[in-house]
């Protein structure tokens, strides 16, 4: 948005740099820790990454937060004494629209079907032919691929103001 992009667009730039962003967290720290097969490694990992990734965002972006404004955040409807701006409809329907796909996805596909199966029993997944490890990398992916597009949808509209020192 600030590279004067559409509101719509970075949407779909926030979500395939989230996945590329969970791609490379897998592949870097976490799919070598589950190779050493202790399960409380990536737990604690996990813990890290998030700090890391908090830091990283404050040493780049510092710590005055950012506004961001949208054509469609100044445009407000009224139904039935409800009011309703487009930014939140978009919100709604975008959600609507990802939340079915991902249903879709899980329901009806192979790919969704082995997800299932990995997360029930990940070593009877895998005697069937199904590679837990392809899968797990899939699911980072989509965790954080939705969760960039999230990110980008409610940017908008949450703005995080910094505590004040009374608040502390």
């Amino acid at each position: 948005m600030r590279l004067g992009g559409s509101y719509l667009a970075s949407i779909g730039a926030a979500f395939i740099a989230g996945a590329v962003l969970g791609w490379l967290i897998n592949v870097t720290i976490f799919a070598p820790l589950r190779r050493k097969g202790n399960e409380l490694l990536p737990l604690i990992a996990t813990i890290g990454v998030s700090v890391m990734l908090q830091n990283a965002m404050l040493s780049l972006f510092g710590p005055v937060p950012y506004a961001f404004e949208t054509p469609y955040s100044q445009q407000v409807f009224r139904v039935a004494g409800t009011f309703f701006t487009l930014q939140s409809l978009i919100i709604i329907a975008v959600s609507t629209a990802t939340i079915a796909a991902l249903y879709a996805f899980m329901k009806f596909t192979f790919l969704g079907k082995a997800l299932r199966a990995v997360s029930q029993d990940r070593e009877t997944a895998g005697l069937m032919g199904i590679n837990p490890n392809q899968l797990i990398m899939l699911t980072f992916v989509l965790a954080s691929a939705l969760a960039g597009m999230g990110g980008a949808m409610l940017a908008p509209v949450l703005v995080l103001t910094p505590r004040s020192p009374a608040h502390r």
